[in-house]
């Protein structure tokens, strides 16, 4: 089975450029040879640690970066990105200006008819523009991990 995927350039976050190399980590000597001092034997293992990351080098700038963190990085200002416009909508359906809500998401929802429901869009944006929900409960876990923490310490 054939699968479709979408074809990226990579670019360098630093400077834009297309000319860039990725490296893969592999084994350390000096990560084994201090873990065998430290630790005897066992600690050679230690040159195992951080293998298999890859590391990417922009031959421009020689800037250098995490693939992962990147992507993760970049996913994290898209999600902030897609907030704003709904929470955009939401004010400006809030303050009565129904046509400045439906033409910013017309704007943002690619292929939306232009005869679409905004009321019922509305519920829907709502219940994803409301973070408070996850906020409250990254507190609540927080909280509980700092009881655990200290109940282990003592």
């Amino acid at each position: 089975m054939w699968k479709l995927t979408m074809i990226t350039m990579v670019k360098c976050p630093n400077c834009s450029s297309d000319q860039v190399t990725a490296q893969k980590k592999g084994f350390s000597g000096g990560k084994a040879l201090a873990g065998a001092v430290l630790a005897g034997p066992l600690g050679a293992i230690a040159g195992t640690h951080g293998s298999g990351k890859i590391k990417v080098f922009c031959l421009s700038c020689g800037h250098t970066w995490d693939p992962k963190a990147q992507a993760s990085k970049e996913k994290s200002h898209a999600d902030i990105i897609e907030m704003m416009w709904k929470k955009s909508v939401i004010k400006a359906y809030d303050s009565g200006n129904i046509e400045e809500a439906r033409k910013l998401y017309l704007n943002n929802v690619p292929n939306t008819p232009d005869n679409f429901d905004l009321t019922l869009k509305m519920e829907k944006l709502r219940k994803e523009a409301d973070t408070t929900g996850g906020v409250i409960l990254l507190i609540i876990m927080g909280i509980l991990f700092l009881i655990l923490m200290i109940w282990l310490l003592n």
